[in-house]
């Protein structure tokens, strides 16, 4: 990631917002995001996708 991806992800770990991380996997480009946190701090879903799908 960006650094200014990477320090917003680091917020989001504070602030219960989304993060987004992204990973090269044989030459294809995968997105995983974790929603925001809920009204009681559980994350409760994460969606990987191709680069292509998001």
């Amino acid at each position: 990631m960006p650094p200014a991806e990477a320090a917003a992800n680091d917020r989001s770990i504070q602030d219960g917002s989304r993060i987004l991380s992204a990973y090269l996997v044989e030459g294809r480009r995968i997105w995983v995001i974790t929603d925001a946190a809920n009204d009681n701090g559980a994350r409760t879903s994460t969606v990987l996708l191709f680069a292509e799908e998001y």
